[in-house]
This record gives C-alpha cells, sequence and structure tokens, in this order.
C-alpha cells in the first residue's frame, strides 16, 4: 500500500510540496518552483473573504503573470482537477469558472 504523504514531507519546500506524485515536466522552469507553498495554498482556516486572503493570493498571482509556463500549469490544473492553491494565475473558484465555460462550449 502506497504510504500517503503530507505536503511537508513530500518536498519540505517549494510550491509542488502538496502534490504526493512527481512534479510535471515543466514545472523546473515555472517562477514558482522555488518559493514557499504557502503562498500558493491557503492556512488552515483562512477566511475566502479576508484581506489576508485577498493579499495572498495577489502575490501568488503576481508570480504567475510573468511565469512562462502559465498556460501549462493552468492546463495541468484543469486537467487534474486541483481544488486547492493558485495555479496559472488563476484561484479555486476561478479555475470552477473556467471548467464550466469548458463543459458547456469545449471547443
Amino acid at each position: 500500500m502506497a504510504e500517503l504523504r503530507s505536503r511537508t514531507l513530500t518536498r519540505p519546500s517549494g510550491v509542488w510540496a502538496p502534490l504526493l506524485d512527481a512534479p510535471p515536466a515543466w514545472a523546473d522552469r515555472a517562477a514558482c518552483t522555488p518559493m514557499d507553498a504557502d503562498l500558493f495554498y491557503a492556512p488552515h482556516g483562512e477566511r475566502t473573504d479576508s484581506d489576508a486572503r485577498r493579499d495572498r493570493e495577489d502575490a501568488a498571482k503576481s508570480i504567475c503573470a510573468a511565469c512562462p509556463v502559465r498556460a501549462e500549469c493552468l492546463t495541468y490544473a484543469l486537467e487534474t482537477r486541483q481544488h486547492e492553491g493558485i495555479w496559472g494565475g488563476t484561484t479555486e473558484i476561478e479555475r470552477r469558472a473556467i471548467a464550466r465555460a469548458l463543459r458547456k462550449d469545449p471547443t
């Protein structure tokens, strides 16, 4: 049986820490790779309507804005249904809206 590891045990630092398996091939070119995962993932109990959350998400999105693999990251998040964190410059709520729109018009 595969051992389930927490985000800190999988990778002690970096944005790819929450993944239980290996990061995608393009991840080494991502602007967020050396960053602390806490910037991209909400801490337990963080309110969705808080100023702290908006500030954290804005800071993460600013890193995504200049990322050379932003499109690959967003595609990965949509295909793997990432329900947490900032991926490809989008929040969980924004990705749900994108996924709904894609289901309605898959072209």
